[in-house]
């Protein structure tokens, strides 16, 4: 058995490999005092089946009993969910995955989204005269005329949160696609937010911060503080915040506009949650305090430039292709009543 685990957006800790049992132990990593919830790693299992312990899964904060998430394999090309029998966790705290001989996997808790896979669908739309993309020191996509009304959409502020890359691709598409978004409006969109944490494999932090609470801080992460920059050389008139909620099992959207009603494209448009509710639910699902002295993005963008915001938080439990197409449907549906 081989197991690899230093690629970018690799994410796991290998313990100990018994090349006689074909077995190995590994463990997730750990964000500062606190354990993850990613994990992702490849596995060549040889001439016999391969059996993959993962420890310390309960230990993460996002840990919930009974509610451990079946992770995908990367075959050849295609992302799927592992087949059942070859996935199974004892007593709801370690993970089990048994890998069939002469197999090589990626194995992954969400499908992996690196710097490299978005370097390769910004290949796909380069050349299109109404997109400039930015490098340095982050990527940034602009759609459109500068001198419009801005509508700024971020992701991977939390690296681990794989899926909101996806949904981003699609927004992208369909606006590039569809010329009448953009007659009255410019898109500023950046895509992966932590790039140090994405390269890294992390979930949540990225060298010990979180990028959705740094937002009003004296010193910002450098990437947060080019946003900031670019915010305020345009009209915002709207900020949407793409993350994904790892506990729910539907998406749903918290926005300052009532307009939207209850629902956006299919996704549920929920209230915003008072601070009480919102560090009982902390407290309570993730085992977390809520510092509420730190902003969150959103909060800070609400404040400082009184514009209209969203929280997009999409389950982890659908695939890639799925958030794509709600990425798609969703920006129509925004477009739609804006």
């Amino acid at each position: 058995m081989k197991i690899t685990n230093n690629y970018e957006g690799a994410s796991i800790r290998i313990e100990e490999i018994d090349n006689k049992k074909n077995e190995a132990i590994l463990s997730i990593k750990k964000e500062g005092k606190n354990y993850g919830y990613y994990y992702n790693f490849c596995v060549s299992s040889g001439d016999n089946v391969a059996t993959i312990h993962i420890k310390n899964f309960e230990e993460s904060s996002y840990y919930e009993k009974g509610n451990i998430p079946v992770p995908y394999i990367r075959d050849k090309k295609e992302w799927k969910k592992i087949n059942k029998e070859n996935f199974n966790s004892n007593d709801d705290k370690d993970i089990i995955i048994t890998v069939p001989k002469e197999q090589e996997w990626e194995i992954s808790l969400f499908p992996r989204y690196s710097r490299i896979d978005l370097e390769n669908f910004l290949n796909t739309i380069k050349g299109n005269s109404r997109i400039k993309i930015k490098e340095d020191p982050i990527k940034e996509i602009v759609i459109g005329d500068k001198s419009k009304p801005t509508i700024v959409i971020i992701a991977r502020q939390h690296p681990g949160e794989t899926l909101s890359s996806f949904f981003i691709e699609g927004i992208v598409e369909k606006i590039i696609y569809e010329e009448k978004y953009l007659d009255n409006n410019c898109f500023m969109i950046f895509p992966i937010v932590s790039t140090n944490g994405v390269k890294n494999g992390n979930h949540r932090l990225t060298d010990g911060i979180d990028y959705n609470r740094s937002w009003a801080k004296e010193r910002l992460p450098e990437e947060i503080e080019y946003i900031q920059k670019r915010m305020n050389q345009c009209k915002v008139k709207m900020f949407i915040d793409v993350h994904c909620d790892e506990i729910t099992n539907k998406d749903y959207i918290r926005t300052n506009n009532k307009m939207y009603g209850q629902n956006i494209a299919g996704i549920q448009v929920l209230e915003d949650m008072g601070k009480i509710r919102r560090f009982l639910r902390a407290l309570i699902k993730q085992r977390k305090v809520i510092n509420f002295s730190n902003l969150t993005a959103r909060e800070y963008v609400s404040k400082k430039y009184k514009c209209d915001n969203m929280l997009i938080e999409l389950t982890l439990k659908e695939d890639a292709k799925e958030e794509k197409n709600k990425g798609k449907d969703f920006i129509e549906g925004v477009l739609k009543n804006g």
